[in-house]
């Protein structure tokens, strides 16, 4: 999708995709990946969620990759963090004083051609991969791929019939993600139907959608 997309999202407040509490997803499963404390975790397409204070707060180095800049300044602000800023070509890169928690604000698609991170042990995906049509898709599981090849993935995903409305958030079925990841073992952790309240999915006759938690291993 445009870039232009996103950032009209922002500035138009339209960020109903925001959760203003810990993803529970995250709470319940992410001991099951092999993050261990101090370990870097990635959170690509991270907006302001406060789920990267949390791992902040369990003594996970975060590193978060988003491209609207009101996003990343809400997140500091929101939290009451310090920051300071490292210009890249194509990024700004804040972080705290310990650097410690390192948000990259720019396009993740240019992010491994000039801002190379430490060893990420694990990716947190709970709206990216579901915020991209498909051809993009491909693309976004081959740039994490360069940007952390041996991490593991713990991945929200939604399923819906796709005829009825056009995401964003995309339906992303079952067999797409073992094609996305054909070289991974995947593990489905959770499944789980949703009831839908959202305007838009009700008056396109979408009454739930079903949420799949997966653990992907090298």
């Amino acid at each position: 999708m445009e870039a232009d997309f996103w950032h009209k999202k922002w500035e138009d407040k339209e960020i109903g995709f925001h959760q203003s509490d810990y993803n529970p997803d995250l709470l319940e499963f992410f001991t099951h990946t092999n993050a261990s404390k101090r370990s870097n975790v990635l959170v690509p397409l991270c907006g302001k969620t406060k789920d990267m204070m949390w791992l902040y707060e369990q003594g996970y180095k975060v590193y978060g990759i988003e491209l609207s800049p009101i996003a990343v300044m809400e997140f500091f602000q929101e939290n009451n963090l310090l920051y300071n800023i490292k210009m890249h070509e194509h990024h700004q890169c804040f972080k705290t004083s310990d650097e410690k928690l390192n948000l990259y604000c720019g396009d993740i698609f240019d992010f491994q051609k000039e801002c190379p991170v430490p060893s990420i042990k694990t990716v947190f995906d709970r709206a990216a991969l579901v915020a991209l049509p498909p051809e993009l898709r491909i693309e976004y599981v081959k740039t994490l791929e360069m940007i952390a090849p041996d991490a593991d993935h713990l991945i929200i995903a939604f399923e819906y019939d796709q005829t009825k409305l056009e995401g964003p958030p995309f339906s992303v079925t079952e067999a797409e993600i073992h094609n996305l990841f054909k070289n991974k073992k995947i593990n489905l952790l959770k499944e789980q139907e949703m009831e839908n309240t959202s305007p838009k999915f009700l008056e396109a006759g979408i009454k739930a959608v079903t949420k799949k938690t997966y653990l992907i291993n090298p």
